[in-house]
C-alpha cells in the first residue's frame, strides 16, 4: 500500500498543479498525504484511485471530489480579531465618507469579498463587523458579502451556517449574544448566525484561479478583500493571477487582508503595499488604472 500511496501522491500533486495551481512540494507533500491516507481510512485506496483516473482524463466530477478531498477547512469564528477591528475602522470610515458625500440620499453600500471562505466562519465575522459599523456610526447601510470557495461540500456547510460551540468559543460573548442564536442539536447547543446577517452573505463554489469569477463582473468594487491562509499553498504564477484579479475588483482604498502565514508576498507588489499588519492597499500604480 505504501507504494500506491507514494504513486498516488505523485499523481494527486500533478492533477492539483494542472487543475488548481496548488503548490505541492516540500511540507505540503506531507499534509497531502495525510489528507490522502484519511480519504483511504473513510472510502479505500481503490476509490482514490478511481477519482485521481477520472481527474487525469479531466472529468470535472472528479476534479471537484478531488479539490474536496484536499482542501484544507481549518477555521473557527473571530481568527486573528485584529483584521476585524481593521476592518470595522475602514468600515465606519466609509459609512461617514458616504453619508456626508450622498446628495441623493441613496442608502450606502457596503461591499466585502471573502475569497477561500472555507465552512464561512471567515464571512459571518465580516457581517458582525458590518453590523457593529452600522450599529455605532448610526449610518443605515445595505451590506453584500460574496463569500467562495473551491470546496463544494465546505459551501454546503456555510450554507448550513449552524457551528458547534467549538468553533464559536472565541468569539467575543457579547458578539455571540448580539449576533449569533442557539440551536439545539444533539443535547448540545450550537449557534447559527441571527437573520439579519443571513441576510448579508451569499455564498458560492467557485475556483480562485478561475479566470472569470461572474459573481464579481458587475463593475462594482469591493471595500474591502479577505483571502487568509489561502495563497499559501499556491505556486507564483497562481499567486500573480490572484493579486492582478483582486487589484481589478477592490476600491482605490479598498483594505486588503491576508494572513501573517502566507508566503510569495513579493507577488503582489506591483499591485498592493502594506498598510498594516498583513493588511494592504492598492499601490500606487494599480490606483492609476481605476477610471
Amino acid at each position: 500500500m505504501q507504494l500506491n500511496i507514494s504513486s498516488l501522491i505523485e499523481r494527486v500533486a500533478a492533477v492539483s498543479a494542472r487543475a488548481s495551481g496548488l503548490l505541492v512540494a516540500g511540507e505540503r507533500l506531507s499534509h497531502l498525504q495525510r489528507r490522502l491516507e484519511g480519504f483511504i481510512d473513510m472510502h479505500g485506496i481503490v476509490m482514490l484511485e478511481a477519482m485521481v483516473r477520472k481527474s487525469e482524463q479531466g472529468d470535472s466530477h472528479a476534479i471537484q471530489s478531488l479539490r474536496n478531498a484536499l482542501s484544507v477547512n481549518f477555521t473557527y469564528f473571530w481568527r486573528d480579531p485584529e483584521h476585524f477591528q481593521y476592518l470595522q475602522e475602514h468600515l465606519m470610515t466609509r459609512l461617514r465618507a458616504m453619508a456626508r458625500n450622498n446628495e441623493s440620499k441613496a442608502k450606502p453600500l457596503l461591499r466585502i469579498l471573502s475569497a477561500g471562505c472555507a465552512t464561512g466562519e471567515e464571512p459571518w465575522c465580516m457581517a458582525m463587523t458590518a453590523a457593529e459599523a452600522i450599529r455605532l456610526t448610526k449610518i443605515d447601510a445595505t451590506v453584500e458579502i460574496i463569500a467562495f470557495d473551491v470546496d463544494s461540500a465546505a459551501i454546503e456547510e456555510a450554507q448550513r451556517c449552524v457551528y458547534n460551540p467549538e468553533v464559536v468559543k472565541k468569539l467575543p460573548v457579547h458578539m455571540r449574544d448580539r449576533y449569533m442564536q442557539p440551536v439545539n442539536q444533539r443535547y448540545i447547543t450550537h449557534w447559527q448566525p441571527i437573520a439579519e446577517l443571513q441576510g448579508m452573505v451569499r455564498f458560492y463554489t467557485v475556483d480562485l484561479l478561475a479566470q472569470s469569477w461572474p459573481l464579481c463582473e458587475d463593475g462594482a468594487r469591493f471595500d474591502a478583500i479577505f483571502c487568509r491562509n489561502v495563497i499559501i499553498y499556491l505556486s507564483d504564477s497562481a499567486r500573480i493571477h490572484i493579486f492582478e484579479k483582486f487589484s481589478s475588483l477592490i476600491r482605490s482604498d479598498g483594505l486588503m487582508i491576508l494572513s501573517r502565514v502566507e508566503g510569495g508576498i513579493n507577488q503582489a507588489e506591483p499591485y498592493f503595499k502594506p498598510c498594516g499588519d498583513s493588511v494592504y492597499l492598492l499601490s500606487a500604480a494599480a490606483r492609476r488604472t481605476i477610471k
